[in-house]
């Protein structure tokens, strides 16, 4: 069963990737008017090949991800899309540079109001609510100046880079 599933990801173009990541950005707009909430979350500066986990409340999104950002543009490659879909599922999509993971659907109890995130780096956790009404994209980095320090921001429109 594993390796049907690894051929038909192999006969996947980057063409339906992008198509696929295109739908899920698109999904959330016309679904936030029912009271369901999707995520965009960035991994932004700071990031020196490290290893680093997501939980979305319990679900494991990234697992142990080796995350190394670009020290000209302050990103890391590597960004999180949580889409809703129907009772209390939702697709995930995690995209790294060069490498891309096929949406998968998960389960989620969502309280209405808040969700919470947990970033592990380097067995360092960070955990915070995080309500729709303040946005629905996210950048995490690790202060440039104390590396043992994780910080987030929470937005409402999408990150731009220079």
């Amino acid at each position: 069963m594993e390796s049907k599933s690894l051929m038909i990801y192999e006969k996947i173009s980057i063409k339906t990737l992008l198509l696929i990541k295109l739908l899920l950005l698109s999904v959330p707009l016309s679904l936030c008017a029912q009271g369901k909430s999707s995520w965009y979350i960035e991994f932004q500066d700071g990031f020196i090949n490290d290893t680093v986990s997501l939980y979305w409340d319990d679900v494991l999104i990234l697992d142990n991800e080796v995350l190394k950002s670009d020290s000209i543009l302050g990103i890391a490659h590597c960004v999180v899309i949580i889409a809703p879909h129907i009772n209390k599922k939702y697709f995930v999509s995690v995209s790294k540079l060069h490498r891309n993971s096929m949406p998968k659907l998960v389960t989620n109890n969502l309280k209405a109001n808040r969700s919470k995130f947990t970033v592990e780096v380097n067995q360092q956790a960070l955990s915070f609510f995080v309500s729709p009404k303040k946005g629905s994209f996210f950048g995490i980095s690790k202060d440039n100046w104390d590396q043992d320090k994780i910080k987030y921001i929470q937005s409402k429109t999408i990150f731009e880079y220079d």
